[in-house]
């Protein structure tokens, strides 16, 4: 019988091997990696079947908002216009004049379409490879 290779034959020895510790990012790149994150996040936890979404949403838009320009990013195309909150007042005559209000609010739509807005530009923006449009099939020369 005839024996194979010693273990480890043809591996170079354990001490050649070199470990190579992973580059930290830079904190600008870090910042913006939390803020796209938590932006990611808020988009993939919003209650689509609901009409409307309570202001707590739009705070947390906005704060991620705030960190991108906090970094230099231009976004203010993307910010939330005032008018699109609501409220309702609802007045009660039959109980010696009663006021109540609902707090502000924002029709879900409205909000999505922002969040997808401000998410796609910096993905558009990002150096991998995208290619947009229709590419049929190649014909060989």
């Amino acid at each position: 019988m005839h024996p194979g290779p010693a273990p480890g034959a043809g591996r170079p020895p354990r001490a050649a091997l070199e470990v190579r510790p992973v580059p930290e990012p830079s904190e600008e790149q870090d910042h913006l990696a939390r803020a796209l994150a938590r932006l990611t996040a808020l988009r993939a936890h919003i209650p689509e079947k609901h009409y409307s979404l309570d202001q707590h949403y739009v705070d947390e838009f906005e704060a991620g908002l705030g960190h991108l320009v906090a970094l230099g990013y231009d976004i203010e195309e993307f910010r939330i216009p005032a008018a699109w909150m609501h409220g309702t007042t609802i007045v009660n005559n039959f109980a010696g004049g009663s006021i109540h209000r609902t707090p502000p609010a924002i029709d879900t739509h409205l909000l999505l379409t922002r969040l997808d807005a401000v998410l796609s530009f910096f993905d558009l923006r990002s150096p991998k490879a995208r290619e947009i449009g229709f590419r049929g099939p190649r014909r060989e020369p």
